[in-house]
């Protein structure tokens, strides 16, 4: 939404109650964002066995062509890294608005891959994924167990393990439902027991022209836990991601010198 505010027979900047108005509205847009930022750190992510956030660009490696070669989990010592096959990456900062790391389109082979995580059974994304069942969510070397749809839903009615997923705090069908392709979703997984991962974009070494599964999303943050949270505690995840990254509030001048304070949730 855009707010311009004006007074005195001219725009807001000839008048000196309107320009009080909109440096008191700056003064509290920029309040509300940081309270958005300051909601509590959960003390569970400490417990997860796997955390990847492209907003700390210290856990990055990127090489001469701004590639992520690797990018370190902020709990433990792992790392997703570049491996033979597959093209690493790339880290973009400006092109969707927030931090992320760019797998290309579908069938561009670009991934990263982890130590194996065994018993995979909360995850959370902050991801950007197109609604075609070739792109993954999170894959592995050896099974299928985050296999997408046919159809972009979030996972595959046979070969997946998806328990329950919710988006954005709502739940939803995994075998149904599938994410937008055309914003940044929050979405949470429980998965079945036995869950295995360790690639970020490909399904099952599938990497011949004829399948293309692997790509086609941009991921911003991955927490992996290795048990199933209360719902307690998955609310308290998905609120802290929500305030991470789900808002973002611009103040900018037009060409007309009127200020517009506009609240940008577009991209979730």
């Amino acid at each position: 939404k855009k707010m311009v505010f004006q007074g005195g027979g001219g725009n807001c900047l000839n008048s000196n109650a309107a320009l009080k108005v909109c440096t008191f509205l700056v003064t509290l847009a920029a309040a509300c964002s940081l309270a958005l930022a300051e909601i509590a750190y959960p003390t569970v992510i400490n417990d997860a066995a796997f955390w990847l956030d492209a907003s700390d660009a210290s856990t990055i490696t990127l090489d001469e062509n701004g590639n992520v070669t690797e990018w370190r989990s902020k709990v433990g010592s792992d790392s997703a890294c570049q491996y033979s096959g597959y093209t690493a990456p790339r880290y973009d900062t400006t092109s969707y608005g927030i931090p992320t790391v760019d797998f290309g389109d579908v069938g561009s082979k670009q991934d990263l891959k982890f130590s194996n995580l065994i018993n995979v059974k909360t995850v959370f994304w902050v991801t950007r994924i197109v609604k075609n069942g070739n792109a993954f969510l999170l894959g592995s070397t050896g099974n299928c167990h985050f296999h997408r749809g046919e159809d972009g839903q979030y996972g595959h009615s046979v070969d997946s393990k998806f328990n329950r997923v919710w988006n954005r705090s709502v739940e939803v069908n995994p075998f149904v439902d599938a994410p937008d392709p055309n914003r940044f979703e929050i979405i949470c997984a429980e998965m079945q027991d036995g869950c295995k991962a360790n690639t970020l974009s490909n399904d099952r070494n599938y990497t011949s022209t004829s399948k293309n599964r692997n790509g086609g999303r941009q991921l911003s943050e991955l927490i992996c836990f290795n048990r199933e949270l209360t719902e307690e505690e998955r609310i308290a995840v998905t609120d802290y991601l929500k305030s991470k990254w789900h808002y973002k509030i611009n103040v900018t001048l037009n060409a007309d010198e009127n200020i517009l304070f506009k609240i940008d949730t577009s991209l979730f």
